[in-house]
């Protein structure tokens, strides 16, 4: 037998769930929970604010993404969230700039205007919050209509395994980077790791742009993909009937069996007919 073809919207996402899992727990994390806390000039409350606008835009656009997707198709809006999620790279990447990595005597930066670097940042989560919502959102559904209907769950665990396996790995590089240049917690180094997971994030943005509606799988398709293994233990019901008929066998097949189980007892339904419930 010929062997199966990954669909294309599964290989594009099981693809993208390992980069994207490798970018965001690369700059995502704790290198740039520091960077953030330098710039603060070492307060945890814009630390905090900065952090949580991003779960925040992912929540309120969450509904809105998901009732677009549905009417103008997922893959349209993978598409516009990939150029979304491109642009809003550009940004951190000129506002890391903009701030630069000169630091005061005390470590911190000197330079700019914290309150402005930090409004900034605030506006770029806000974005970047809502290209996780289409990551989470869109993508996830088109996969699922991308997978055969009774293989779901098993689909569901390669993904699941890719992102874990995926987020272990950024913290891991993280490691490697600073036992490479040195274990100092400044403002370059810290944007060097920062800069290495807005680059993957740029190839994120080009993977959402490949998505397509028309190779999901329609009903027909999933009916027979889910129905090969039914057919297939059909026919081997249906050999050894055979295989019964050939040798004079009169003991029962397996199938003859289950037939017999399933079929209802006369007797007692007439008993249970008589029962006060």
């Amino acid at each position: 037998p010929e062997p199966k073809r990954v669909n294309h919207n599964v290989l594009l996402n099981l693809v993208l769930c390992v980069v994207y899992g490798i970018s965001g727990s690369l700059w995502n994390g704790t290198a740039y929970a520091a960077y953030l806390k330098k710039i603060a000039r070492g307060k945890n409350g814009p630390l905090g604010d900065v952090e949580a606008v991003q779960g925040l835009a992912s929540l309120l656009t969450a509904l809105p993404v998901g009732y677009v997707a549905d009417k103008v198709g997922r893959a349209k809006v993978l598409r516009a969230g990939g150029v979304l999620l491109l642009i809003t790279t550009a940004m951190q990447i000129f506002v890391l700039e903009w701030v630069g990595t000169e630091e005061d005597d005390n470590g911190e930066g000197g330079r700019y205007d914290a309150t402005v670097a930090l409004w900034i940042m605030g506006v770029i989560m806000a974005f970047f919050g809502i290209g996780d919502g289409l990551v989470n959102g869109p993508m996830m559904a088109l996969y699922a209509d991308s997978t055969p209907e009774g293989e779901r769950s098993t689909f569901f665990n390669y993904l699941f395994v890719c992102y874990m396996v995926a987020s272990a790995c950024g913290p891991l590089v993280s490691i490697i980077l600073f036992q490479t240049l040195g274990d100092v917690w400044d403002l370059w180094h810290l944007r060097l790791v920062i800069y290495i997971g807005l680059g993957i994030e740029i190839f994120n943005a080009v993977l959402m742009l490949f998505f397509d509606d028309r190779k999901a799988l329609d009903e027909g398709e999933e009916n027979s993909a889910s129905s090969e293994g039914d057919d297939e233990g059909c026919n081997e019901d249906e050999n050894d009937r055979d295989n019964h008929r050939t040798t004079g066998d009169s003991s029962p097949s397996s199938a003859e069996i289950m037939s017999q189980s399933s079929m209802p007892n006369t007797e007692l339904l007439q008993r249970q007919k008589w029962i006060p419930y």
